[in-house]
């Protein structure tokens, strides 16, 4: 089965962590993580927090340095989807726009087959190429890539279990502030774009519904808004969407993940 997703931060310590089966018995076992099961409470807190379950073998412990440098050097939120997959092919486009100095990839799946990254042109990157950075583990695929062509990039993952993908970016346009109070929702927008747009994105990066801000406040690189904003019943994050200064597409995204207005659970 095929998908296809095409979608248009707080003061926390995000949890970053190594994840390991659910008993220690299981750590030692062949075939991790590909044949063991991954905690929920790992998945829960770091879709809360802001981090990243990384589904390593003990003997890719290099792998969680790699992905630290490499957040570290991208820290605005471009896409961010987590689930599970049933031996699926998920194909995820992501708007890549002309402010982006650097792109960061972080693709896991549990069992992974396969995953790809395809430019705007519609060629395969090659991860050869001169200032690409590419890292290849059990269930995991890092790319970085420097001076990325704006347009749409398509990210292929196959596989089954649990996944993740976070795309992440060096770039001086940034949705920040994101406030949810008493029925109301404030964010703000740093950097120029000819328009944006706000809604909300279920944990799978699938869109949920529009959410109307109103601009409130506007100076030459800062836009505040704020609005009425009823929470959905699934969890989710607040998405901004639109043209950036030279009419490319763009998108930014809370890296945490709210708690939805869901019965209690």
């Amino acid at each position: 089965m095929r998908f296809t997703l095409f979608l248009a931060a707080c003061l926390c310590l995000p949890f970053e962590a190594v994840a390991q089966p659910l008993s220690s018995q299981q750590s030692s076992r062949p075939g991790w993580p590909c044949a063991g099961k991954v905690d929920p409470v790992y998945v829960t807190t770091a879709e809360a927090t802001g981090g990243k379950v990384m589904l390593f073998h003990p003997t890719e412990v290099e792998g969680a340095a790699l992905d630290s440098r490499a957040s570290r050097a991208h820290d605005e939120t471009v896409f961010r989807a987590a689930g599970q997959l049933a031996e699926e092919s998920y194909e995820f486009l992501i708007p890549i726009d002309s402010t982006i100095q650097s792109a960061y990839f972080f693709v896991s799946v549990q069992c992974l087959q396969a995953v790809t990254l395809m430019t705007p042109s519609g060629q395969e990157l090659v991860t050869g190429t001169a200032g690409v950075e590419y890292h290849q583990f059990e269930a995991v695929r890092l790319f970085v890539v420097p001076r990325p062509a704006p347009g749409l990039w398509k990210v292929t993952a196959a596989g089954r279990g649990f996944f993740s993908m976070i795309v992440t970016a060096r770039s001086d346009l940034s949705l920040d502030n994101v406030v949810f109070a008493n029925g109301l929702a404030e964010a703000t927008l740093s950097g120029s774009v000819r328009q944006a747009g706000f809604h909300f994105v279920a944990a799978n990066g699938a869109p949920i519904q529009a959410v109307q801000l109103n601009l409130e406040e506007e100076s030459l690189e800062r836009r505040k808004y704020r609005g009425q904003a009823v929470k959905p019943r699934a969890d989710f994050r607040l998405a901004v969407s639109g043209l950036d200064a030279n009419g490319f597409p763009f998108q930014r995204m809370e890296s945490r993940l709210s708690l939805g207005n869901a019965p209690s659970r």
